[in-house]
C-alpha cells in the first residue's frame, strides 16, 4: 500500500519567516517578521490538515498591486498542489500497474502518466477554495487580513508581502484521481488505444485498496 498524501491529521510545520525578496515565492524560513511587521498565525504555522481540509499557503512580494499580489501568490500555492498531485499519480501509478496484466510499452506508459498528472493536477487546483488573504502595503505599512481579496478602492498602490491561504477537501485525493482515471479510459478508447483505456479502469478498481490504509509516518509541508 502507499501512503495517503498530505492527509495526516493534527500535524503542523512551522513556517518561520523573514525579510522577503523581490520576487513571488513560498515564504522563506528566517524571522516571524516582514519589515517590522508581524505575521498572522496561519501563514507561520501551516496545518497539513484542519477540518477536513488540506492546507496551502503562497506568497507574494513587490507586487504592483493587491489583485496582482494576491494572483501571484495563489499561482505559488497552486505549485505546490500541482507537484504534489504529480507525486501522488506517480506513486498510484507504480502501485497499482504492475499486476494489471495489461500490456504496455514505454511509450504508452510515458504518455499515460503524463496525461494522467496534468489532468489531475488541474482538476486537484480548481477544486480549491481561497480561505484567507494578507497583505501589507509598501508605503505606511497598512495591513488587510480578510477571507477574501481586497477590491481597488479597499487596498490601494504596491504591497511589499502578499500571503494567501487555499484548501481542498481531503478525500478530494481520491474522489478527483478516480474521476481523471475515468476522464482517461474515455480519452483512449475514443482514441483506439483500448490498452491503456484497460489500464486506466484497472488502477481506478485498486484506488480503495490503495487508499485504505493510513499513511505510517506522519507527513508535514511548508508551503515551498
Amino acid at each position: 500500500m502507499i501512503r495517503r498524501l498530505m492527509t495526516a491529521s493534527s500535524v503542523t510545520a512551522l513556517v518561520l519567516l523573514g525579510a522577503l525578496v523581490p520576487g513571488c515565492s513560498a515564504p522563506p524560513r528566517t524571522e516571524p517578521q516582514v519589515g517590522g511587521a508581524e505575521l498572522p498565525g496561519w501563514v507561520l504555522v501551516v496545518p497539513v490538515e484542519e477540518n477536513g481540509r488540506n492546507i496551502f499557503v503562497g506568497g507574494c512580494t513587490m507586487a504592483l498591486s493587491a489583485r496582482e499580489g494576491v494572483h501571484a501568490a495563489r499561482t505559488e500555492a497552486h505549485l505546490q498542489i500541482t507537484s504534489a498531485a504529480r507525486t501522488q499519480f506517480t506513486e498510484v501509478f507504480a502501485h497499482s500497474s504492475r499486476d494489471s496484466g495489461v500490456e504496455t510499452t514505454s511509450l504508452d506508459r510515458l504518455d499515460f502518466r503524463e496525461l494522467g498528472f496534468e489532468r489531475y493536477a488541474e482538476a486537484m487546483v480548481a477544486a480549491t477554495r481561497l480561505d484567507r488573504v494578507y497583505l501589507r502595503s509598501c508605503l505606511g505599512g497598512s495591513r488587510w487580513e480578510n477571507d477574501r481579496a481586497p477590491d481597488p478602492d479597499e487596498f490601494d498602490g504596491e504591497v511589499c508581502s502578499v500571503f494567501v491561504q487555499i484548501s481542498f477537501d481531503t478525500d478530494a485525493w481520491e474522489r478527483l484521481l478516480s474521476e481523471t482515471l475515468r476522464e482517461m479510459r474515455h480519452h483512449y478508447e475514443s482514441n483506439g488505444k483500448h490498452n491503456l483505456a484497460e489500464l486506466a479502469d484497472w488502477i481506478d478498481g485498486r484506488l480503495p485498496e490503495v487508499f485504505a490504509e493510513p499513511g505510517d509516518e506522519e507527513q508535514t509541508h511548508t508551503g515551498s
